[in-house]
């Protein structure tokens, strides 16, 4: 999806396991995105993992996206491994 709102869209259509979400986006950011996400309990939205991928990497940063219920930070531009290893660390939890 290209933006927050799709993302809540597609959400209401169907479960999903894992998100992987950007923090800017048009329409809605990422954080009001999570924030929505979690919100919907019926489609799983307490339970799916979400991932941020963006270039926010400052230490607050990445304290605000965690805080914010995202539950991985991986850095741009993105290292397959490093988004490997956090899919495989939250799959594992």
């Amino acid at each position: 999806v290209t933006d927050g709102q799709e993302a809540l869209d597609v959400l209401e259509k169907d479960y999903y396991d894992l998100i992987i979400s950007d923090i800017m986006m048009p329409n809605m950011d990422g954080y009001e995105a999570t924030r929505c996400i979690r919100a919907c309990k019926e489609k799983g939205g307490e339970t799916v993992k979400i991932i941020a991928v963006t270039s926010d990497t400052h230490s607050e940063d990445v304290r605000r996206i965690l805080s914010s219920g995202m539950d991985a930070h991986v850095a741009k531009p993105v290292d397959i491994k490093a988004l490997k290893a956090a899919i495989h660390t939250l799959s594992a939890s």
